[in-house]
């Protein structure tokens, strides 16, 4: 039987990969959604009340055009933040989309990325007339367990937090086992895994 031409016999041949150079976290952005709820608010309140000096039927038709455009706003849920990690000659830089940088440190600087929990009550909402202003019923449900992803740094006392916005614990955790597998793709060691004796 002739030698596979591919394989050479003995010598196994390990092909190693070079890690991808960025990883881009999406998270919800709750402070987004509010934004954009006040100025269609502020917004359509300030036309009505300028055109309803002139035609009150008009200044209805913008307040009820605001409050469907507000009730489809609410309804589309909370904006995705971009938050781009990327390390290049050691070097980890994460911006927020546009361009905003939110670090810019070397790995062996960065000690942890972990998550930050809370823990919250449930309050499921009944379909109110106005979304958002609290007007139906409410009922307190169960707690649950929320988390927002941080990176801590050593001459930093204040924590990197990648979104303002709190998400579901097991999103949290799943997305912090991506980004810690990422680092440690590029030589990244946590600061308590560093000074332990190697096995």
């Amino acid at each position: 039987m002739a030698a596979s031409p591919y394989r050479a016999p003995g010598r196994s041949i390990e092909l190693r990969r070079a890690p991808r150079p960025e990883l881009v976290y999406r998270a919800a952005d709750g402070h987004g959604t509010r934004r954009a709820l006040a100025v269609v608010t502020v917004a359509a309140t300030t036309a009505g009340g300028l055109v309803g000096t002139v035609l009150p039927a008009l200044s209805l038709c913008f307040l009820g055009s605001a409050l469907a455009l507000a009730a489809w706003r609410w309804r589309q849920g909370p904006e995705e933040r971009r938050v781009v990690l990327r390390v290049d000659r050691g070097v980890l830089r994460v911006t927020a989309h546009p361009d905003r940088v939110l670090l810019q440190a070397s790995l062996p600087d960065v000690s942890n990325v972990t998550l930050d929990i809370r823990t919250i009550h449930a309050t499921p909402q009944a379909d109110a007339l106005v979304p958002g202003l609290g007007l139906a019923p409410t009922v307190v449900g169960p707690e649950l367990d929320v988390a927002r992803i941080v990176i801590e740094v050593n001459d930093r006392p204040d924590s990197i937090r990648l979104s303002d916005a709190y998400v579901p614990h097991m999103e949290g955790i799943e997305w912090l086992g991506r980004i810690r597998r990422f680092l440690r793709a590029h030589g990244w060691v946590p600061e308590d895994e560093r000074d332990a004796p190697s096995v």
